[in-house]
Order: C-alpha cells, then structure tokens, then sequence
C-alpha cells in the first residue's frame, strides 16, 4: 500500500493525473471499444467453443478477458437506460453471448438435447438427455459436453463450434438495428433462460423472443448430428 501511495502520489504531481485514470485511459478505454467489434466478440465465442471440445472449460477461460472488455459497456447502459432514461449506446455487453449464444450452456446445448428427444432412439442418449434437461435450462451443461460426449467428437463438434458464433451474430445484428435494445441488466448466467432478455434490456416483452426464434432454427444443425450418431 506505501508503495503504491508513493507512486500515485509521483504520478499526480508529474503528469497531472491518477494512475486510476491511466489505467483507464491506456487500457480500459482501448478494451471496451474493441469489445464493441462483432469480430471480437465472433472470435472469443470461437474460442471458447474450441476449447471446449478439447476438454477445457472454455467459458471460464475466456471468462476474464469477457469480464474485462464489457463491465464497462454494461455500466454504461446501466448509467444511460436505468439513469437517464434513453436507449443503452453499447450493442455488446457479456451478456449477448449468454442471450443469444448459449442458450442451455455453451454451444446452446438446449437444442441439441431437444434434437436427441425428437430423432434419438439410444437409450442412453435418451436418459442423458432427461438427466441434463433441467440443468440446461439454468445454463450447466456439462453433464451433456462430457456425457455423451461433446469432447473430442467431430460429428457432434461441427454443430457444437459453429452454432454459437452464428446465433450472436444474428443477436448482435438485430441489437444493432435495435428491434431489442443492448441489455442494461446483470444476471449470473444460471439465471438466463431462453427468454430473460425481457428483464436483462429493459424492454417489452413482444420484442424480446429472439432467443426463442435462434434456439428453434439451430436445432435442425444438432438433428443431423444425433441422426448420423443414432445409426
């Protein structure tokens, strides 16, 4: 604590300023406007997905970066939605990859055990299924990654990978456009279902299905894979 005193204190007598505003100046500023590219935010839930289907718990991995490039993007719609009353400025906050990208975990698992219930006839496949439905719905998934497995699966790693990146594209788009505002709201991601987005943007409830809509679009992407399994 001395230390630091003393170099706050340097660093406001020589330059003028607090090491709390260089940090946020050289850092935290630069942070948040790259976290408002949609290839930055494609990227990361890219790799997050990966390593995912190497084993690696990819969202607590990439959890850091996340929390560092948006806290900033979501206190700012917070400030301008909850405070001053006007629409949110930041189209990307954590929050749309859960929304949008995740909806029963990563790589929006939900679709994939509802793809096992429509064409699977293994009955293992089935009771993994019934087992890991409810704790989907609250976004843990894991029972599902290495259960039947995810994990190092290429047939079921195609949908896995890919379907996240696509579904926040489309939520980051239609945010952009802003049928639905940038959400101003935190929820811990047990909290997020398919349709929570009503509470996390402040906004009316007809306009906030679009997680519903992604969820049933990608389902066909999972039937394929648990068709090709099931033979």
């Amino acid at each position: 604590m001395f230390i630091f005193g003393i170099f706050s204190y340097l660093t406001l007598t020589v330059l003028g300023t607090t090491l709390k505003d260089i940090i946020n100046t050289s850092i935290q500023i630069p942070l948040t406007s790259l976290g408002q590219s949609p290839f930055t935010l494609i990227l990361i839930t890219l790799i997050s997905q990966v390593l995912w289907f190497f084993g690696l718990h990819g969202s607590l991995i990439v959890g850091p970066v996340l929390d560092t490039m948006y806290s900033a993007s979501l206190s700012q719609n917070v400030e301008a939605v909850l405070v001053h009353g006007v629409q949110a400025p930041n189209a990307i906050t954590r929050n749309i990859i859960d929304l949008y990208g995740m909806a029963g975990g990563s790589g929006a698992t939900l679709a994939l055990i509802t793809a096992i219930f429509i064409v699977s006839k293994r009955a293992d496949y089935r009771e993994l299924a019934k087992l890991s439905l409810m704790p989907g719905v609250f976004q843990i998934n894991e029972p599902v990654i290495y259960g039947l497995p995810i994990v190092l699966n290429p047939v079921l790693a195609i949908p896995f990978i890919i379907i996240p990146p696509i579904m926040v594209t489309i939520g980051w788009f239609f945010t952009k456009s802003d049928p639905i505002c940038g959400t101003c709201l935190y929820c811990p991601t047990v909290g997020r279902t398919t349709n929570s987005e009503y509470i996390l943007s402040y906004r009316r409830k007809s306009q906030c299905h679009l997680p519903i809509h992604l969820y049933i679009g990608f389902i066909s992407s999972y039937l394929y894979s648990i068709c090709k399994l099931s033979k």
